[in-house]
């Protein structure tokens, strides 16, 4: 009776060794996959900036990186209810040729996009995404939208929404801007899903130009509060925004100080 208790045991420890070992294998491998995949892609951090919007991130260029165009011109016109200040297209520059060189029409594949509106309305992203649907898309979200999100230490709203592709939406207020990006995929675990990601994490919002040293000025009070989220971090959009209210009412003089200083301005009125 012993004796088969015994063997009983080794079989079981036989067994859930096997399976360990087993388990152990097959995640080494998706990991090993994991990392060849990325090392094998021929791409490279490169820095995108447009002073004129007041925004910079990075992406990933290369022969198996994005190519960025303007195409600002191409949807300009398509807008009545909004100003399109610029928009760009994100786009793999090998899909990018596969798509000119097709013969026909064809859908495009997968790509991101940032477009950028004025926000004369000074509304926040959250009012932002409910006031205009058909720009924000809002109406065809998965879920629910997070209406608490931090992008470039700025007040945005992160969303998915269905149609040809899923789409990540983030939708970020900052200056007198409101930025809208999109990334659409195939599946949730694709490289373009991911790249997006690596994108939104890098996104900076720039002061814009310095005027002229000595040169005097009237300053926008709330412009020179919103510089201030460009380099200062908040745990939520709800503080961000706080923060900004609390400065136009005169709480922060020392952003202010540092706005005027960073424009070159030698003196400037409020």
């Amino acid at each position: 009776m012993n004796k088969l208790i015994l063997i009983i045991a080794a079989l079981v420890l036989l067994v859930g060794g096997f399976f360990l070992l087993n388990n152990y294998i097959y995640e080494e491998k998706q990991a090993d996959e994991v990392t060849t995949s990325t090392s094998e892609r021929d791409v490279y951090i490169d820095h995108f900036e447009d002073v004129s919007i007041e925004l910079a991130f990075d992406y990933l260029a290369g022969s198996d990186g994005y190519e960025i165009e303007d195409i600002t011109s191409d949807v300009a016109g398509e807008t009545r209810e909004l100003e399109v200040v610029k928009a760009y297209r994100i786009i793999n520059g090998k899909e990018k040729l596969e798509l000119e060189n097709s013969e026909g029409p064809r859908e495009g594949p997968p790509s991101m996009l940032v477009m950028v509106f004025e926000n004369d309305l000074n509304q926040s992203a959250s009012m932002w995404v409910d006031t205009f649907p058909r720009f924000s898309n809002i109406e065809l979200v998965l879920g629910d939208a997070n209406r608490d999100v931090v992008v470039g230490g700025a007040n945005a709203v992160r969303y998915t929404t269905d149609g040809l592709y899923v789409t990540d939406n983030v939708v970020v207020a900052s200056g007198g801007f409101m930025y809208h990006f999109a990334g659409s995929y195939l599946e949730p675990d694709s490289i373009i899903h991911q790249d997006f990601k690596t994108i939104i994490d890098s996104v900076q919002f720039v002061p814009p130009v310095k005027a002229n040293v000595g040169q005097s000025a009237k300053i926008d009070v709330e412009i020179a509060c919103r510089s201030a989220l460009a380099y200062m971090l908040f745990q939520s959009g709800k503080q961000s925004e706080q923060f900004v209210t609390e400065c136009v009412n005169g709480k922060h003089p020392d952003v202010i100080e540092r706005y005027i200083n960073e424009m070159g301005f030698n003196a400037a009125t409020i």
